[in-house]
């Protein structure tokens, strides 16, 4: 429980862009992830950093590279208000490759709290990664909407949100991971 609630104040935090005595904080220029999912991160420090992952059909990025998938469920705030969403982590090569945070449209309550949301999420990774990022790209309006950030590292932060079926989904991308799935061979049964 304990832990639970400290990945609840992390999360809020990674996604608030401030530390939790309130101060502001300037704008991120490295895309990482978030505490304890950091990129890179070797895969037993993350695991021991949180010993609720488990094993599972989580979400995940891609399935040309061969990667251990983990995650589990949390507790993420959004403007305020605590949301049930999905992590997902891909190790690859024995570390942090991929982190998915996703809130699945049976979280909210209502439309307008899934647009309330939506704005606050985008309007967030706007503030604190935008003016970091080397390459960007930004498209839709402030419920529905796409972005694509890189940092100069190379690594990514991918975001959406969808009008239907009401999901939210930020991607963080170690950028090893990232330039090994450029030039990965296409998976049997694939076009």
């Amino acid at each position: 429980m304990r832990l639970t609630l400290s990945l609840i104040v992390l999360v809020a935090v990674a996604l608030a862009g401030a530390p939790a005595l309130g101060a502001p904080m300037p704008p991120k220029t490295a895309i990482t992830g978030f505490s304890p999912y950091v990129l890179g991160e070797d895969i037993q420090t993350v695991l021991g950093a949180d010993p609720e992952l488990s094993p599972g059909t989580y979400p995940i990025w891609a399935t040309d590279l061969l990667t251990r998938n983990y995650g589990r469920s949390i507790v993420a705030a959004i403007g305020g208000t605590n949301y049930i969403g999905l992590v997902g982590l891909q190790f690859w090569r024995g570390s942090l490759a991929v982190v998915i945070l996703k809130w699945p449209a049976r979280g909210f309550q209502s439309a307008s709290a899934w647009r309330h949301a939506a704005e606050a999420v985008r309007n967030r990774i706007m503030m604190n990664y935008a003016s970091g990022a080397v390459r960007g790209h930004v498209a839709g309006s402030t419920q529905a909407w796409t972005i694509e950030l890189a940092d100069a590292g190379g690594n990514v932060l991918s975001a959406w949100s969808l009008e239907r079926p009401y999901e939210i989904t930020t991607v963080y991308l170690w950028t090893p991971y990232a330039k090994a799935l450029q030039t990965a061979p296409a998976p049997e049964g694939s076009y």
